[in-house]
């Protein structure tokens, strides 16, 4: 709603506030589910949710779950879908996402690696984010973005090479590492 302009209707705000703060972690991050350790994706993407919601950097729930953020080592280590969102947001440089050609709807159907023979989950997240990163949407920088783009990294933002962090996962959030020939293709695609 936000990267649309769309007003978010007061209640919501409440609810998804409350939402958060009774299912923060000890440590003041969130993790995938209710049960889960804090991750860099989950704390990164709600702590900057609650500053879109108006929440203050200094109330105590955003205030612990930036440290945690932090201590995590901050968002340049958030995985693919949250540098897509991120980078939509303008909170993230598009250089530091890893390409998701929307080319490869082009190839011929019969092909085994076609996108329409995916799975369902695949096919469908991969459809819109490729169509984010062919053309590169975010929206303008306002105010309190800029504000955001301070608080959720361990450096300034002006000075990340955020290529550097294109195949970078923070620990917490990597489930397997990238293999050789995957970060290889990336770095022929991404030129």
């Amino acid at each position: 709603m936000y990267i649309s302009h769309t007003p978010i209707p007061d209640e919501w705000k409440i609810e998804m506030t409350r939402y958060l703060a009774n299912h923060a972690n000890a440590d003041g991050g969130w993790g995938l589910h209710l049960e889960s350790r804090s991750t860099v994706f989950a704390t990164g993407l709600y702590y900057v949710v609650l500053r879109i919601l108006g929440m203050d950097k200094n109330h105590a729930l955003a205030r612990k779950g930036r440290e945690c953020l932090l201590s995590l080592g901050g968002t340049a280590g958030i995985p693919q879908w949250g540098k897509i969102w991120l980078a939509c947001l303008n909170l993230f440089d598009w250089n530091g996402v890893n390409c998701i050609p929307v080319d490869l709807w082009l190839l011929p159907a019969w092909l085994p690696f076609h996108p329409s023979r995916w799975w369902v989950q695949c096919r469908v997240v991969y459809l819109p984010t490729s169509y984010l990163w062919s053309n590169r949407c975010t929206i303008p920088l306002t105010p309190l973005l800029a504000e955001i783009r301070e608080e959720i990294y361990t450096t300034p933002y002006a000075s990340i090479k955020f290529s550097d962090y294109r195949n970078h996962t923070a620990k917490t959030d990597a489930v397997r590492k990238i293999s050789p020939l995957l970060i290889f293709l990336f770095t022929i695609l991404s030129f």
